[in-house]
């Protein structure tokens, strides 16, 4: 017997932090007076239709909704906008995100073309969106995304089919539609959902589609499956385990540079593994602590990656209440980032790569650091804040006046005079020590000692002394480009043709001016003056992509224009290399993933090619076309 008046919320669970954090956002949500709410999460279920199935069984609730552990449910009046839409008998199940036209092919997860959602997929937070049904409005759909599944029906899940974790949300779509009941996307004016994602584990995708092409082929205009129109590599999951457990272990031993070594080795935008993904930005932060603060802080020696991963995961949850106001008293702000210790690399790393402004909340981090009187976190996030779009400039110059005014207020004499020895003896260094450094790095380049002058830029001690010099800092940046450069077997790097600090300045300002010169139109001859340009100087895709990163307005855009102009000009490598940083900054676009996908069809390679496509948000005819070049 139904219970009317209640609503159950069931997700299969493994993970108590995800568990938590899911049950906080459904306690929130606005409750009509006469209705229950009940909480159900499956621990230990076989496969997803199995726990669904438990809670069928525990749950007398009329209305059930069906969501991933890591779905959370921003929009507080979700209970209400279901109920309303539910008042229509003939509905039985409804989505946020759903597909009309499915792929024949079964290959469903790339296909939803209806409604929205927040996502978030370990490198980037953005928006999954196809259309959007109108105001007060539903969409009948073929199928949903099993993100979030509500239903006013009972039906038992086929776990008689798929015994896994993949299709069980098609199948159950099907199911209600054999019933004679609609499934439905309705429209939402901004994403009902937040879904961390991560990357999707696919190692038993062909298997499920296989039987869901078998046992629903009247839901399919031609159904046929074929196992090589979806490869999952085997071999390459296996890999990534391996440096998963090298990293980890390096890392509990305190074995940084060994862990930054084997992190050098993958693209974490790339691989299909959020682990290694994760890992790789946490590495890259204690790197960064190493070099701040003379000490990492965000793993300790000892810690295992699970414990490491759950409080990068509370910083990241943090970050997204901040975002949509959730924590609004001061003091609560500034006790969650107490307890928890969260150095500003870190927080900085967690915000680039899930919020969706984090620009917008660089002055509440700044505040904070003002307040614990921290001049290193705030000269960082300065830095930070120069390299990122701000609608509105931060008063840095101000709040570290501030700081340095209590800072002096509060020191005895001595102290006082210990700091401006110690003030006067850096400038000395700087006096005596700075123009000879200066030339002695103009030397080195002047003598093509590449491997002499980046041991150099690349010390402690060497940034340490002249942390605050521009042309210094300057030339550090220079030597990460070449230490990218390196790792890629560039012949001829951004250390080569340039005799002097003041050359290589001028250099990249060159290639600055020539960008900005193409981006804004101002010269006819600009796309022809900078190929010249890259030509006689020899400029790496990677010099190319530091540029664009600092100096352009619209980065994408950009990319995309020096794509089509390297194609022109023959340049294919040139190309690939932009459209791949394109795709970095706006991961998903059917345009630049085809062009990708185009280009490596053109060098024979049709396995990335075909990973290029499966990576399409919003595929259309055009992405299909290209999948059939590769089977051709």
């Amino acid at each position: 017997m139904y219970n009317e008046n209640k609503i159950a919320f069931i997700f299969c669970c493994n993970d108590v932090q995800y568990q938590k954090e899911c049950s906080s956002y459904i306690m929130e949500l606005d409750l009509p007076a006469e209705y229950e709410l009940e909480i159900l999460p499956i621990i230990g279920a076989k496969s997803m239709a199995a726990g669904y199935n438990q809670a069928i069984q525990k749950s007398d609730a009329k209305y059930k909704v069906y969501l991933h552990q890591d779905v959370f449910i921003w929009n507080k009046h979700f209970i209400y906008d279901i109920l309303n839409i539910f008042s229509d008998s003939g509905i039985g199940m409804i989505g946020v995100l759903g597909g009309v036209n499915i792929p024949d092919d079964g290959i469903l997860y790339p296909a939803w073309n209806v409604g929205m959602t927040y996502a978030c997929d370990t490198e980037d937070a953005g928006t999954n969106q196809g259309k959007n049904p109108q105001k007060g409005e539903c969409l009948q759909v073929e199928a949903i995304d099993g993100m979030l599944m509500a239903t006013q029906y009972d039906l038992y899940w086929r776990e008689d089919l798929f015994p896994q974790w993949d299709f069980y949300d098609i199948s159950q779509a099907f199911e209600f539609r054999k019933k004679g009941y609609s499934v439905v996307v309705p429209h939402q004016d901004k994403p009902w959902c937040m879904h961390d994602c991560g990357r999707t584990k696919l190692q038993n995708y062909n298997e499920g589609r296989k039987i869901l092409l078998h046992e629903y082929a009247s839901f399919f205009d031609r159904p046929l499956y074929r196992e090589e129109d979806f490869f999952y590599n085997h071999g390459l999951k296996q890999q990534y385990q391996s440096i998963m457990a090298d990293i980890t272990q390096y890392m509990e031993h305190g074995a940084l540079k060994k862990a930054v070594q084997l992190c050098g080795q993958y693209d974490d935008t790339t691989i299909m593994d959020s682990d290694l993904s994760i890992i790789k930005k946490i590495v890259s932060v204690c790197d960064m602590e190493q070099g701040i603060y003379g000490a990492c802080r965000s793993w300790l020696i000892g810690e295992n990656y699970e414990a490491v991963k759950k409080r990068y995961n509370g910083l990241k949850f943090f970050l997204w209440d901040m975002e949509r106001g959730r924590h609004t008293k001061r003091g609560q702000f500034d006790q969650i980032l107490l307890q928890n210790q969260y150095s500003m690399p870190l927080i900085v790393m967690a915000g680039i790569h899930n919020l969706f402004h984090f620009e917008k909340l660089i002055f509440a981090f700044a505040e904070n650091a003002k307040l614990r009187k921290d001049l290193i976190d705030l000269n960082y996030l300065e830095f930070i804040a120069n390299q990122i779009s701000m609608e509105e400039p931060v008063p840095f110059e101000e709040m570290k006046k501030e700081i340095s005014d209590a800072v002096s207020i509060n020191k005895t004499e001595e102290e006082i005079q210990e700091l401006e020895r110690s003030c006067r003896n850096t400038a000395q260094i700087w006096e005596e020590e700075l123009p000879e450094c200066r030339k002695h790095i103009s030397r080195l380049l002047k003598e093509g000692e590449r491997e002499k002058l980046s041991i150099l830029l690349s010390s402690q001690e060497f940034r340490n002394k002249y942390e605050g010099v521009t042309d210094m800092m300057y030339m550090i940046l220079v030597n990460q480009i070449y230490q990218e450069e390196l790792e890629n077997h560039t012949e001829y790097t951004v250390l080569d043709g340039q005799g002097s600090i003041e050359e290589m300045m001028s250099f990249i300002q060159e290639i600055k001016f020539s960008l900005w010169r193409l981006e804004f139109e101002t010269e006819e001859l600009a796309g022809k003056q900078l190929i010249e340009l890259i030509r006689k100087k020899h400029i790496s895709s990677y010099l190319l992509k530091y540029v664009v990163h600092v100096a352009a307005m619209d980065k994408v855009g950009l990319l995309g224009h020096l794509a089509a102009l390297f194609l022109e000009e023959n340049m294919p490598g040139m190309a690939f290399s932009m459209l791949k940083y394109a795709d970095e900054l706006c991961p998903g676009t059917e345009e630049i993933l085809c062009t990708m996908a185009d280009l490596c069809l053109q060098a024979g390679k049709k396995e990335e090619a075909l990973y290029c496509l499966q990576q399409v948000k919003q595929p259309t005819v055009i992405t299909e076309r290209f999948r059939k070049l590769c089977e051709s």
